[in-house]
């Protein structure tokens, strides 16, 4: 009996760990997503300025050279940036593929730990398993389907007709 428990909780540990490196993956890949866009913009708006300024002034030929150097190498930075943004749909589908193996994983760890009593796993093993997993973030779960609607009430059920 304690063998099977034992393998029981080792299965646990297993599938808490796991569901933490997936969290963790879900982040590294938001953060590089994030990083991603905020270049994208950087580099437009610094290619924009550049381009507007430095055809605005034309009176000091040395500060228009300068600005025309900066608008080519700010140019070469936004080609980079849009190079680097193919990467963006590639790392929304990783996440979107991390998120329902994070809610898979969810889904059978909840039930698997209530099925334990605490005299099965003891307090202090219950309360790690419910630290890292408090530890995993909810927030990066993307919905598969997101809903842009908003959802509609459920009618009330009639009351059925009377005759009197």
């Amino acid at each position: 009996m304690d063998n099977q428990l034992d393998r029981k909780i080792a299965e646990l540990e297993d599938l808490v760990n796991l569901a933490e490196k997936v969290s963790n993956n879900i982040d590294d890949l938001a953060k590089n997503r994030s990083s991603i866009l905020f270049t994208l913009i950087l580099s437009v708006f610094a290619f924009t300025a550049l381009l507007i300024l430095s055809y605005n002034i034309k009176q000091d030929e040395n500060l228009s050279l300068i600005l025309k150097v900066g608008t080519l190498l700010s140019a070469l930075f936004l080609g980079f940036s849009l190079y680097n943004f193919r990467n963006y749909s590639y790392i929304n589908n990783k996440i979107k593929r991390e998120s329902k193996i994070l809610r898979k994983l969810l889904n059978m760890i909840y039930p698997f730990q209530e099925s334990f009593s605490k005299d099965d796993i003891g307090i202090m093993r219950k309360a790690i398993f419910d630290m890292k997993l408090s530890r995993i973030k909810f927030s990066n779960i993307e919905d598969p389907k997101p809903n842009h609607q908003k959802e509609q009430p459920t009618p009330q059920p009639k009351e059925p007709a009377t005759t009197t």
